[in-house]
């Protein structure tokens, strides 16, 4: 049995299987039976209580084949927590900032308009000494050890604020990756880390949200243990809403006289968790005879968008033969395959010949407003719904 990558302790032996899936990033040019796939399966502590994968996809399988995949993650709350941050923690233009990948990219920017001009991306190339052509935060992360931020932190200096967004979640090993921020900050500076808040996901049973890349789900309550446990003092976690998964934004400050407090698990989390669990078979079944209904009707599907979660929600619940093909208007996608499902990815202009289509969306909230309003006379009259539970879908 699995133990917990936070505290060491036994997994619940409630375990979600969610299928044997491809990694979310081979786009291949022809149709292909050979598809590589791990089992994706998620468990829960049952100590600490962190849903995480079990056994994940190892990292050699998840390192991007090609250099023009990225992640877009939300924006639309990070004027607020940078005004926020240089009130809370008095920042001024001599504070100095880091910020962990090019995720934290665009709140440095805005830190630079609020006067504060000393801030710093950490480079993958002279920073943490990766040499590849392509990567991702799969290889990042793994350099946000001690070791390596003690040589960062040799060239640089240390930082009154470290910014992590989007990257804790990656982490294979947290403990490490924690102590490794720990090691770029000055004594009593700040460590800033934003994660995908995943309660409504669980409680909604969004499982498409589970992915090979994601290795730990926080919720509001397993990431302020998670703080405590490495002797930070939690100043502050805000929740900012979005449409599917929320953001949790935890301000910690390094604090090692800090004495930890084990906060206790609440029953009604493990009971969630198997809840989310139990629903997989039940939301496959349920999913496959509403499209098996729609074909009866004489219905076109077509999915829009061949992220992640258009990847996770097609081959999870084995839906590929539903599908006729894939809408994405990102050019270097166009005439690739999604993996596994041997579906084709065509431009948007594909729409103009459909009459009896229905659209099934996966697109992240401003891309979906993005699409919907770009291509409102292609789409007129067609039938659409999202692919998500969250707040209503199929």
């Amino acid at each position: 049995m699995q133990k917990c990558i936070i505290c060491e302790s036994f997994l619940n032996k409630s375990i979600a299987n969610l299928g044997n899936l491809p990694p979310s990033n081979l786009y291949l040019r022809s149709v292909f039976d050979g598809w590589v796939s791990h089992p994706l399966q998620v468990g829960i502590c049952s100590c600490c209580g962190l849903v995480q994968l079990v056994e994940p996809m190892s990292l050699e399988i998840i390192e991007p084949k090609v250099n023009w995949i990225k992640y877009e993650e939300p924006e639309d709350h990070l004027d607020t927590l940078a005004h926020r941050l240089i009130e809370l923690l008095n920042l001024s233009p001599n504070s100095r900032i880091a910020g962990l990948t090019y995720k934290d990219e665009t709140l440095l920017e805005r830190f630079k308009v609020k006067g504060c001009k000393d801030y710093v991306s950490i480079d993958p190339r002279s920073d943490l000494g990766i040499s590849k052509t392509c990567f991702g935060l799969e290889t990042v992360q793994e350099k946000i050890n001690p070791a390596q931020m003690d040589f960062v932190a040799r060239n640089r200096g240390k930082f009154d604020v470290v910014i992590g967004r989007h990257i804790l979640e990656h982490a294979r090993d947290p403990n490490v990756f924690v102590e490794g921020c720990k090691a770029l900050l000055k004594p009593n500076g700040f460590l800033i880390l934003e994660v995908p808040d995943n309660e409504k996901v669980l409680a909604h049973g969004d499982h498409c949200f589970v992915w090979e890349e994601h290795c730990s789900y926080f919720t509001p309550l397993t990431l302020r243990r998670f703080a405590l446990r490495h002797n930070f003092e939690v100043l502050d976690l805000q929740i900012y809403p979005q449409s599917f998964e929320d953001l949790l934004v935890v301000i910690l400050q390094n604090a090692d006289k800090h004495k930890y407090c084990k906060l206790g698990l609440e029953s009604t989390a493990i009971d969630q968790f198997v809840a989310f669990s139990n629903a997989f078979d039940r939301n496959k079944k349920r999913l496959q005879t509403k499209l098996r209904n729609l074909i009866a009707q004489d219905k076109k599907l077509i999915m829009v968008g061949s992220g992640h979660l258009a990847i996770k929600f097609i081959n999870m619940h084995d839906l590929q033969s539903y599908f006729s093909y894939i809408i994405d208007d990102n050019q270097l996608k166009h005439r690739r395959i999604l993996p596994k499902s041997n579906l084709e990815i065509k431009p948007s202009v594909a729409l103009l010949s459909e009459t009896n289509a229905i659209l099934f969306l996966s697109l992240s909230p401003a891309s979906q407003k993005s699409f919907l309003q770009k291509h409102k006379e292609q789409i007129d009259g067609l039938e659409i719904y999202s692919i998500f539970n969250i707040p209503h879908g199929i």
